[in-house]
């Protein structure tokens, strides 16, 4: 790694290793694992070094000072093969650096959690493939380039009025970044629904990640273990070395001090994972308030776009840092509010790593960037949209660059279509040229060259990438099915086909005509004709008998091959002897004329909806408030849904219960409980517990009977998960035996209606014990 940051490639960097177990005798009395043993050594390099240290990168787990005794009682418990300290508790690695007056940063800083040697050399191939990445191509395009200006916004949030808010600071920050000098086009993705989870953009999220990102925001609820979004599995994404830096704006997500023997959170096996994930993430790892984040996220973005545009990760961390530490000195009134955030900010990565900042902009234009409105012209058109792509793939300036259109006809005969004067174009836009049509001169294979830059004014990273070429045959108008209308009732025999050649004054020509039972028009019933006419409508009977309820396609064409082929048009009706005039869809090649949203449609001819992935996470533990069992946290007794906690321990009266919840497997949606509790259930408590949970007592035969009751109503096809809870400290046992002694009256028994889930395990509840149980019904 040092050769590597040591190397042109690498940036060039003076680089010192320093081994922290020498650190602790050097400045730190000898005590492992003190703090102060790095923070001094830092102090000792900015006083003395030439020059000065700019960038530091901790490597190796860090672990709480606390935390080090219970280490230190079994090492071989844990799979670090070394430990680097962190700074005080909840851990702030930015207060080794943080000893100029008023506690500003001396130097960059950042870590990698490696737990191996053999992590710290993947971490290498994967920066240096993404630095090598970064560089400027020779012929850059919109394929290779134009991801390093993507800029992915994912907005989360519980509530509207929440969502609202969080969603505004990241508009404010989103015209920074896509302004000058960064130029980033911007998608936001949004939570709009108050569910705790929001499935419905998992797609548009995957399509995102994988196609290359330069930087990920992420803006709402999170744990350690992930986010409200589909964020939560980053070793699924393949983007590699097109990686983004990520902003993980909520709580928790960079709790990495903690001892664990193999539990990573989100934000390292982000960092961690080879083929996807990203580079580097700027997390929290202690709570997190909004107010923050409105001054944080445009701060950040302004030193990326403009204050510090060209400078490394670390120095964009380090600025926003200073930045909102000075203006909390500045306040009067601050009561470190801002400042326990900034401690709790975490960059994860190498600080050194680079931000695409190139120093000069980069016009392009791609072939496969135009295209036509409408697809298929012909001389029965006066003009048509010639629609252009411009982007700018490298330093957005504030200035006019100038575009050029010119039309290369058949005969190679070139006339200039238009000049366009497009000002501030930072990353990509869209422009329609209007394109008149000769029917006589345009008739067959023209050019249309697009050039931007076309004068030559700007000093560009690539002067190869200005010109696409768009071609377009322009036929003389064919032939179009006109009636019956598509996908219309026909319910008479002898139906006469019309077709229209739409210029009217079109010379005899001859036609062809096609009609079959299948959009292949390959079966033995297929009949076709040719007709010799002069242009306007063409007309044909099949002597056909039509089977009721049968779709019928037929087409129309010229009879002259283009390129080998025929260009067909295809219409299609079905027949119904008794049916009345109207509009039907009814057949395979009709259905794939739609288009499909939450739907597929494959050769097996059958609707399908498409399918989500989803993730349970549950625990259970006899929880005990006095002490008496080891579970005396809610962590031990939690639901986790997609990332984000659905519910923890349950509500009073503690007496022992059920809790039941169900996974909507239409919609992905949990079942909410009524606040006064439904069905028989507990009421919600503390806000955000029983909400998604449906708490019933089993130490009376009423309270069983209302959850079997429940778990009874519970359509087939749904997702149920049953855990019970005890609170020794007021726990009421009732086992399994008291349950089968049960009476059943208008339905079963919670003992019948468990069996009948298959949950036939719960003969085994005889004792104090949890458990957890979980299936579709019906399945």
């Amino acid at each position: 790694y040092k050769a590597y940051r040591s190397s042109p490639a690498g940036g060039g960097y003076q680089v010192v290793v320093a081994d922290v177990s020498e650190l602790y005798d050097q400045f730190a009395y000898g005590y492992e694992t003190h703090p102060l043993s790095i923070r001094r050594f830092l102090r000792y390099g900015y006083d003395n070094w030439t020059p000065k240290p700019h960038q530091v990168f901790l490597v190796g787990k860090g672990v709480l000072y606390h935390k080090y005794r219970s280490y230190l009682q079994n090492p071989s418990l844990y799979p670090y093969a070394g430990l680097v300290p962190t700074y005080g508790d909840i851990g702030a690695d930015m207060n080794f650096v943080s000893f100029l007056p008023g506690r500003m940063q001396a130097m960059n800083i950042g870590r990698l959690s490696a737990w191996n040697p053999s992590e710290i050399g993947e971490y290498l191939e994967k920066i240096r493939g993404f630095e090598t990445a970064l560089k400027n191509n020779v012929n850059p395009t919109h394929e290779t380039d134009l991801w390093k200006k993507q800029v992915l916004h994912i907005v989360g949030g519980k509530e509207i009025g929440e969502q609202n808010g969080l969603a505004l600071t990241m508009q404010n920050a989103a015209n920074i970044i896509s302004d000058t000098s960064f130029g980033g086009n911007v998608t936001t993705i949004r939570k709009n629904t108050t569910t705790p989870i929001d499935q419905i953009n998992n797609q548009s999220i995957d399509s995102l990640v994988n196609n290359g990102l330069s930087i990920i925001t992420f803006h709402g609820h999170a744990t350690a273990n992930g986010f409200e979004l589909n964020l939560n599995n980053p070793e699924q994404y393949t983007s590699a070395p097109r990686l983004p830096h990520f902003l993980a704006l909520g709580c928790d997500v960079a709790q990495i001090y903690n001892l664990t023997t193999n539990v990573r959170t989100v934000s390292e096996r982000f960092i961690r994972a080879n083929a996807g994930g990203s580079v580097s993430m700027i997390a929290s790892n202690n709570l997190q308030f909004s107010d923050f984040h409105a001054r944080y996220l445009p701060g950040f973005y302004h030193s990326v776009s403009r204050r510090n545009y060209g400078q490394t990760i670390g120095d964009h961390h380090h600025f926003i840092y200073d930045s909102l530490r000075t203006l909390s000195l500045n306040n009067p009134n601050d009561t470190n509010h801002f400042y326990f955030h900034l401690e709790s900010m975490i960059l994860q990565g190498d600080p050194a790593l680079p931000v695409y900042a190139p120093e000069k902009p980069d016009y392009h234009i791609a072939a496969n960037k135009l295209s036509a409105s409408p697809a298929n012209v012909t001389t029965a058109e006066d003009s048509f949209k010639l629609r252009i792509i411009a982007f700018n793939l490298g330093k957005a300036v504030k200035d006019t660059v100038s575009l050029k259109v010119e039309h290369i006809r058949p005969d190679n005969s070139v006339s200039t279509v238009a000049i366009l004067k497009i000002p501030n174009l930072y990353n990509l836009d869209t422009f329609q040229v209007n394109v008149l049509v000769n029917k006589i001169a345009d008739l067959g294979l023209n050019k249309y060259k697009v050039t931007i830059d076309d004068d030559n004014q700007f000093a560009e990273l690539s002067e190869s990438n200005n010109t696409g070429t768009f071609e377009l045959f322009i036929y003389s108008d064919n032939l179009v099915p006109v009636y019956p209308p598509e996908f219309s009732i026909v319910n008479q025999q002898q139906v006469t086909l019309k077709a229209s050649t739409l210029n009217p004054f079109k010379p005899v020509a001859r036609y062809r005509l096609e009609i079959d039972t299948t959009e292949l028009f390959n079966s033995n019933l297929k009949q076709q004709t040719t007709i010799t006419s002069p242009g306007g409508v063409i007309k044909w009977t099949p002597s056909i008998s039509y089977s009721d309820s049968t779709v019928y396609y037929w087409r129309a064409s010229l009879d002259s091959q283009v390129n080998g082929d025929y260009r067909w048009s295809v219409s299609s009706f079905i027949y119904l002897a008794n049916g009345s005039r109207g509009w039907n869809q009814s057949h395979y090649y009709q259905y794939l004329r739609n288009g499909f949203s939450g739907l597929t449609y494959g050769t097996d001819r059958r609707f399908q909806f498409t399918k989500g992935t989803n993730t349970v996470f549950v625990s259970n533990a006899v929880f005990s408030e006095n002490g008496t069992t080891p579970w005396n946290t809610a962590d031990f007794v939690k639901v986790m849904f997609n990332g984000s906690d659905v519910q923890r321990l349950g509500c009073q009266p503690w007496g022992g219960t059920v809790q039941i919840m169900v996974f909507d497997s239409a919609s992905n949606a949990l079942w909410k409980n009524d606040p006064q509790g439904s069905s028989g259930a507990y009421a919600t408590c503390l806000s955000n517990r029983n909400v998604y949970a449906f708490e019933f007592p089993v130490f009376d035969q009423q309270g069983r009977d209302d959850a079997a009751h429940f778990l009874d109503s519970i359509p087939d096809g749904h997702f149920v998960l049953i855990r019970n809870l005890i609170n020794l400290g007021a726990y009421n046992p009732s086992y399994v035996n008291d349950w089968k002694n049960d009476v059943a009256g208008a339905g079963p028994t919670l003992y019948q209606a468990l069996n009948a889930y298959g949950f036939n395990q719960i003969d085994s509840f005889n004792q104090t014990k949890v458990f957890i149980f979980f299936r579709k019904k019906g399945d």
